[in-house]
């Protein structure tokens, strides 16, 4: 497995992601005080630039075949691939309630095809349109060859954005 990680990462060449939103740390941290330690960071880069989990999940070891049971999963989804990500997340929720946590960072997207599924959730925090909450790679930067760590906060969002929970 660690071989696998390797040999993608030397592959890997960095494009522009227009889904690669981190939530801001300090929040991150907020919600991590008030729901208890989060074990896996479930939508990363494969080099975990945007992780907020020492474990991370990225396309290499895509977050859609992994075992979920038994942890605290924190997912802000590439926001074009909720919907497949949140079922698998509840159906793995479903095999282990009582050792299973997830905390979803979601736009309020209320004609989205996933919205429904907000109902299996708590709304924990929510956060109005225009507020800053998300960085994203320095791409000009990065095309001039700067730190690939480098994030640069992208403005207020364009929408609201809520912290759905699923308890153990």
């Amino acid at each position: 497995l660690d071989n696998d990680l390797a040999d993608a990462l030397s592959r890997w060449e960095r494009e522009f992601d227009d889904q690669d939103w981190k939530f801001d740390r300090k929040e991150f941290l907020e919600l991590q005080k008030e729901l208890g330690q989060f074990d896996v960071d479930a939508c990363c880069d494969m080099a975990g630039y945007n992780a907020q989990c020492k474990k991370f999940w990225s396309q290499q070891d895509d977050c859609l075949s992994q075992q979920w049971g038994g942890k605290h999963v924190y997912c802000n989804p590439p926001f074009n691939n909720v919907l497949p990500i949140m079922k698998h997340a509840l159906d793995q929720w479903a095999k282990d309630p009582e050792n299973t946590a997830l905390t979803f960072v979601l736009p309020k997207w209320t004609w989205s095809d996933w919205y429904h599924l907000r109902e299996h959730f708590s709304c924990v925090r929510t956060y109005r349109k225009g507020s800053p909450l998300f960085t994203s790679p320095d791409w000009r930067e990065l095309s001039n060859g700067a730190d690939p760590t480098t994030r640069c906060f992208r403005g207020g969002t364009d929408w609201p954005v809520v912290v759905w929970h699923k308890s153990k």
